[in-house]
């Protein structure tokens, strides 16, 4: 049996697993050294000796030397409201999302080594993938998600902060990153918002892609005395998203022009050069605007 302290144990124990730990401010998240990503270690002789002379500084993992992905899905705060797209789907957390990603792609978020954190917040540990140097990102993969990977790290059991502890909820090894969180699944198109352009919305983040298929399937049921407002309206939508470089402005100009096929082809005067400026100006006028899709910080 050991002899250490349980909280030394259990940080040596991450470190067996040849993941580089620093410290961390005592009941904060602030690194407790400069030069953490550098500076983190596996070497139990350098933990141990930390530890033991300072037992109430937290713990943090270096992602990107210990070769892992972290998806961070968080909870929504107190009148946080779930993105267009998402309200209608019983979405409340970034476990939720992440279910509705792996449903898309047809399979079930894989079993993990998994932490649940004082904010109520789930962290899954997923070995990163060879040949992908992945870096962090925040709300990319959908509403309620960040990752950490090269130049990241998160905050690990046995830390505590003001709001409790980080808890080990399933200590087997981490999985391999699954490949539809490389590369994101699409939306799947439904009877009621079937814009012809659906399929370019591959690998978009989940809150990207439900405003994309939104403005595309507006576009695509617009009625014939509203074809032009409709599709200029959507324009400007998806212009002030690529004015805050959240998406393409080729990618959005391509995705409107092909859900707006219909009025060209139907019983209207809309000819493809309409369209096309239709598009054009809206993007123009929409990107002056610019929209980020922030959220709040954990």
């Amino acid at each position: 049996m050991s002899t250490e302290p349980a909280r030394l144990a259990e940080i040596l124990r991450a470190a067996a697993c040849g993941w580089h730990v620093f410290p961390v401010v005592p009941g904060a998240k602030r690194p407790a050294v400069d030069e953490w990503e550098s500076r983190a270690t596996t070497d139990p002789t350098v933990i141990r000796d930390f530890w033991t002379r300072y037992p109430h500084h937290n713990v943090a993992i270096a992602t990107g030397p210990s070769h892992l992905v972290v998806v961070d899905c968080d909870v929504a705060k107190p009148g946080q409201v779930a993105p267009d797209g998402f309200n209608m789907l019983g979405v409340a957390t970034g476990l939720d999302v992440l279910a509705v990603l792996a449903e898309r792609a047809g399979t079930t978020i894989p079993a993990t080594w998994t932490a649940h954190t004082p904010s109520g917040g789930t962290h899954l540990y997923f070995r990163a993938p060879a040949g992908h140097p992945l870096r962090n990102t925040a709300g990319t993969l959908g509403w309620l998600i960040d990752t950490r990977a090269h130049g990241g790290y998160v905050v690990a059991p046995p830390s505590i902060t003001a709001a409790g502890r980080y808890e080990v909820t399933d200590d087997r090894p981490p999985a391999e990153l699954p490949i539809w969180l490389v590369q994101p699944p699409a939306a799947k198109p439904s009877t009621a918002a079937s814009a012809p352009g659906q399929n370019a919305l591959a690998q978009r983040s989940a809150y990207l892609d439900a405003i994309v298929t939104g403005e595309c399937a507006k576009v695509a049921a617009a009625q014939r005395s509203r074809h032009n407002k409709t599709l200029f309206q959507a324009a400007l939508s998806l212009g002030q998203l690529v004015g805050g470089n959240e998406l393409g402005h080729a990618d959005a100009a391509h995705m409107l022009q092909q859900s707006a096929a219909h009025m060209v082809t139907g019983d209207c005067d809309c000819t493809p050069r309409q369209i096309t400026a239709t598009v054009q100006s809206g993007i123009k006028l929409g990107a002056t605007r610019p929209r980020r899709l922030h959220r709040d910080a954990a």
